[in-house]
């Protein structure tokens, strides 16, 4: 049968070529069709369409063809945009809005090794209760702070009493306590450089953050 088939290829190698891309596929009688060079002496006959190679000649092992997968292009997906949960009434006194329409509540400062709420504070923490009043999905982070000096233990225990001292403030003022959440930070969360008076005033406040419950 082998030489049967290498006859036949013989009369009709004139009319097919093997291209350049082809590869020539003789049979094995053991292992079926079995690759081969398309060139180096190689004779071919080769139909294209249907892949299907016949031929003899050297053999040498190729890479088969790379299958190109048919991929889709990425498209892209846009966001959702951000829900920024803040209230949504207008600010009270005391009370400004960010870009995104949430509050903006001023620090409340302390005089060195104080924890009593300061006169000018007083009107800044009444915008805040009224608006908490006029808000009852909001409820208030109220984080406590200190300068460097004094011992650690000292000023954790002072930030403490900060927050507190705004917190009983508020609810003087009719805001429920359980919407009123206390930390102190002590001297840990600086806002400015303790070396110098003007920086140590501003480390020692009391912060505000409002957040839906």
């Amino acid at each position: 049968m082998r030489s049967i088939r290498s006859l036949l290829m013989v009369g009709v190698v004139g009319l097919f070529c093997g291209s350049a891309g082809a590869v020539d596929v003789p049979w094995d009688g053991d292992n079926g069709w079995k690759q081969w060079h398309p060139h180096r002496d190689v004779k071919a006959i080769s139909v294209v369409g249907t892949q299907t190679y016949f031929g003899s000649g050297k053999d040498v092992e190729v890479d088969a063809a790379p299958v190109v997968a048919d991929v889709m292009p990425a498209v892209a997906v846009a966001p959702e945009p951000v829900k920024v949960q803040c209230p949504g009434s207008p600010p009270p006194k005391g009370v400004k809005l960010d870009a995104e329409g949430c509050w903006v509540i001023d620090p409340v400062h302390f005089d060195f090794n104080k924890a009593q709420i300061r006169k000018l504070d007083k009107a800044n923490l009444d915008g805040v209760a009224k608006a908490l009043l006029e808000n009852p999905h909001i409820v208030l982070d109220v984080n406590g702070h200190t300068d460097a000096r004094g011992s650690d233990k000292y000023n954790q225990g002072l930030s403490e009493r900060r927050a507190r001292a705004v917190t009983d403030y508020l609810v003087k003022k009719g805001v429920d306590r359980g919407r009123l959440l206390n930390t102190g930070y002590g001297e840990k969360k600086p806002v400015d450089d303790n070396k110098s008076k003007k920086g140590r005033a501003n480390n020692r406040r009391v912060e505000l953050a409002p957040k839906r419950r």
